[in-house]
């Protein structure tokens, strides 16, 4: 119990001031196109203005290396935050460190091991990209960036690929009365290897038994096969 106290509170105060805030999807008013006489005038206006003057394009930064054969790949973690401490109250001081002592870094194995590509392979501007994007959308990875570094001159190239990670602990506390209580506690990147642990714990005095318990485990592609495992 003194451990689940201990885990709330450190999430409490880490991750105090920040607020998860969804965004109002926008009102589609270009069905005013398809109607007739006044609506129609009135959908065009509508459309022209919320038109930007110049498109912004999308340019590729791997293009420069398209056909340079890889000649390395290295890691690069980052952990899951970077604080300057100093300006940390003593109380939020704490809590960062216990949650550095409580996060394990992802491992580099888990990084390579969702690379679209390896040494020798010839680079591929859209598979990169397409690569650096499907980091991001990986619940254990916060952000991630893929670096090439190469001569203009040389047909070689080396990778850096750059990751910071999520704080993978959560977990939640429902108290309905003085006689029933949930708690979820979950990890979504165990020790760093990727694979998400989940526990659930149910206490209701009105049940027989008084106690459900549950749980979880998600392997995230197994031997780079990009299948999962529940």
């Amino acid at each position: 119990m003194k451990f689940l106290l201990l885990f709330f509170t450190l999430i409490f105060l880490f991750f105090d001031g920040y607020l998860l805030a969804q965004e109002q999807p926008k009102e589609d008013t270009f069905f005013l196109l398809k109607k007739k006489g006044l609506l129609k005038k009135l959908g065009k206006s509508i459309y022209r203005e919320t038109q930007p003057d110049d498109p912004i394009k999308s340019v590729n930064p791997f293009l420069a290396y398209k056909g340079k054969t890889i000649r390395s790949i290295n890691i690069a973690p980052t952990g899951f935050h970077k604080t300057h401490t100093d300006s940390l109250s003593p109380l939020k001081k704490t809590a960062s460190k216990l949650a550095d002592y409580f996060h394990k870094n992802t491992l580099p194995a888990v990084i390579r091991k969702n690379l679209f590509f390896k040494e020798g392979d010839k680079i591929l501007p859209l598979l990169l990209s397409d690569n650096e994007r499907f980091f991001r959308e990986l619940s254990f990875i916060n952000d991630a960036l893929i670096v090439v570094e190469s001569d203009s001159l040389s047909e070689f190239a080396d990778i850096i690929i750059i990751t910071k990670d999520v704080f993978s602990l959560g977990g939640s506390l429902k108290v309905s009365s003085k006689d029933k209580a949930q708690i979820n506690v979950r990890d979504e990147n165990f020790f760093g290897t990727g694979t998400r642990l989940e526990y659930n714990s149910l206490v209701d005095k009105e049940r027989n038994p008084l106690h459900g318990y549950g749980g979880s485990v998600t392997v995230k592609n197994i031997k780079h096969s990009f299948i999962n495992w529940n």
